[in-house]
């Protein structure tokens, strides 16, 4: 079974850049435009921007914090591969995670923030202990992604 959320990651990238564009000009038209001067509706031109970019400020910290991440997942073979990068700005380069069919020990879903964030840890059997993977933020990933990705991870379980 392969996971690739490729398309979606595009598709959101797009709608970040369009509403930043949008957001700029909508600002600065309204912050120079004789239709807002000196106010409309009884308002200040000046609260119509603040409005608009505090609520542009808003959608990109929502969107920094549930950590958009590209994910590519397969189970074919003898391995469990999961590769990942996160779409954060500055964020450090391509990963991958590599664990024997044999040696999988599971994994643990994590919820945060009303359960709009979730991150991914697995696990893998070491010697004498487990150890654990960094977590992968799995928020982007629709319903039905998310259900087989943890319907697959359930069936190599130990």
């Amino acid at each position: 079974m392969i996971i690739d959320n490729k398309k979606r990651i595009y598709k959101i990238r797009v709608q970040e850049f369009l509403l930043a564009v949008i957001t700029a000009i909508v600002a600065s038209i309204a912050g120079v435009s004789v239709w807002f001067y000196p106010d409309f509706l009884g308002i200040p031109r000046s609260y119509y921007v603040i409005t608009l970019v505090t609520l542009y400020v808003i959608y990109f910290l929502y969107h920094l914090y549930i950590n958009i991440t590209y994910i590519y997942f397969t189970d074919s073979g003898d391995k469990i591969i999961l590769r990942y990068f996160s779409n954060r700005p500055f964020s450090p380069g391509k990963n991958s995670i590599e664990i024997n069919k044999k040696l999988f020990a599971g994994y643990v879903v994590q919820k945060d923030f009303f359960g709009l964030k979730q991150d991914l840890i697995l696990y893998q059997k070491m010697k004498n202990t487990k150890a654990k993977y960094p977590a992968v933020s799995i928020s982007v990933l629709t319903g039905p992604e998310k259900e087989k990705l943890l319907n697959t991870l359930d069936k190599y379980q130990n």
